[in-house]
């Protein structure tokens, strides 16, 4: 864990620069269910480095998966974050031999369903209703008020939200 500690402060500081906000917090959460599996599993606050192994990493997949009920993705990608932690370790030369060497990451393609005519019509409805500065009340605006970065394309838009409305 004081490696994962180390390596999350040194991602904190870059945060901006060359991680985002949300890389790190993933990196973070790794850390603290990594915690938490130790402190179940071996009742133990840290672990020497030596000590993990595939066993250690099938049990950490199953601890993600059954006791945290983290999809197959979600696991994929923590997986994939702890795995740059035990690669940090052996290009540092703290470890000799790769714990993920067996291991293979699961992943699951999610279909992305495009939106249906009456979904697109919602979100053209929603996209014109925004708030008004001077309250708290919502009011319908222009097209335009709403799309003025987007103007170039507003009659693409406005082609695509006829079609949505027939």
């Amino acid at each position: 864990l004081e490696v994962f500690a180390l390596h999350n402060e040194n991602m904190k500081s870059k945060i901006g620069v060359e991680f985002a906000d949300g890389t790190y917090d993933r990196y973070d959460t790794v850390y603290r269910l990594l915690k938490e599996f130790l402190q179940l599993k071996y009742r133990k606050k840290d672990m020497p480095l030596r000590d993990i192994d595939f066993q250690f990493i099938t049990e950490l997949e199953s601890f993600f998966m059954a006791t945290r009920k983290c999809s197959i993705n979600t696991t994929a990608k923590y997986m994939s974050n702890f795995r740059k932690i035990t690669n940090l370790c052996l290009n540092s030369d703290w470890i000799t031999r790769n714990p993920f060497a067996r291991y293979k990451v699961k992943k699951v393609v999610v279909p992305k369903p495009f939106l249906t005519m009456e979904e697109m019509a919602s979100v053209r409805v929603q996209a014109l209703l925004l708030p008004s500065p001077s309250s708290a009340t919502r009011k319908l605006r222009p097209l335009s008020e709403n799309f003025r970065p987007a103007l170039n394309c507003a009659r693409y838009t406005r082609r695509v939200w006829a079609l949505a409305a027939d």
